[in-house]
């Protein structure tokens, strides 16, 4: 792990902009369980630029240069900040809404009642291209990031289903 640390800025005394980092784990599983934990909580803060750090500390740890790690990166089609937003908002509507039921993920919600969210946020998005509807470019792109959450997070519970992890 330490040939790849310094490239990514973690210092060989774990550290990461002077942030301590948890680098001890019994097994691999453990350390993926706890970066993907925190990765989430990030997520849900809006921390963004933290997660793109905990993405490269687990590059490293994954014993992955700067030159695999920059490839990678420069692989997707969608920006990381993009992917990142639609994944925070999936994750805070999930919060927001898992206490009532109303989670698109919970299997009590049925494909007709997923079906209404996302064309009320399609409905959203046309609203604000219409020209009484215009707040501006960033709110167009909050209606098309919660438009593009609800329907991963429906495409998220179908490919649950269909690996068996969940019942439908």
């Amino acid at each position: 792990m330490s040939y790849g640390a310094p490239i990514h800025g973690i210092g060989s005394d774990g550290e990461y902009g002077g942030v301590p980092l948890e680098l001890r784990w019994r097994t691999p599983e453990d350390r993926a369980r706890y970066l993907d934990e925190k990765r989430a909580e990030l997520l849900a803060a809006g921390k963004l630029d933290e997660v793109e750090t905990m993405d490269a500390v687990r590059s490293v740890m994954d014993g992955e240069t700067l030159a695999e790690f920059e490839h990678r990166k420069g692989q997707a089609v969608l920006s990381y900040a993009t992917l990142s937003a639609v994944a925070a908002e999936a994750l805070r509507a999930h919060l927001k809404h898992r206490a009532g039921g109303g989670s698109l993920l919970e299997g009590r919600m049925s494909d007709t009642q997923r079906l209404a969210a996302l064309v009320e946020e399609v409905g959203e998005v046309a609203r604000e291209m219409t020209y009484d509807g215009s707040k501006g470019v960033e709110h167009q792109i909050k209606e098309l990031v919660q438009t593009a959450s609800v329907a991963l997070t429906w495409a998220e519970r179908l490919c649950r289903i269909q690996e068996g992890n969940e019942p439908a």
